[in-house]
């Protein structure tokens, strides 16, 4: 949803992970785990090289494990991960903390990000930020 027009914009290439059996062609396989799931992401092998800068792009940031899945994968494939962009951020699962912790150098920003931080005495409610 967000790779495809961002990789346009910006003139560069784009590399597709997604579940297993859902790309077509050959693919590199890893293993991804979050706090709620586990399961194999895939990528279209010969796509990612030696030394390529990469972003990894999502809609949707929660505990983390999928960002931290690709990020590992692209860089077992000598690829450099210059940072993470999310269209939202679930702050209470703590995925921002826990990329800040695996890839200390990376830039990480969320468009959005929902945190029950100063929600008072409800804790049903969710404030959405902007991030700048």
């Amino acid at each position: 949803v967000i790779g495809a027009p961002l990789a346009d914009r910006l003139g560069s290439k784009l590399v597709l992970i997604r579940k297993e059996h859902r790309l077509p062609g050959e693919v590199d396989s890893f293993h991804y785990q979050s706090e709620y799931s586990t399961g194999i992401l895939q990528a279209t092998s010969g796509l990612v090289s030696s030394g390529l800068s990469c972003a990894v792009v999502d809609d949707f940031l929660a505990t983390g494990g999928t960002a931290e899945a690709t990020a590992s994968y692209l860089m077992t494939k000598g690829a450099m991960v210059a940072g993470f962009a999310f269209l939202v951020g679930f702050s209470p699962l703590g995925g921002r903390a826990r990329l800040q912790r695996a890839f200390p150098g990376a830039r990480l920003s969320c468009v959005f990000t929902y945190s029950t931080e100063g929600v008072g005495a409800d804790p049903t409610r969710i404030v959405l930020d902007p991030v700048t």
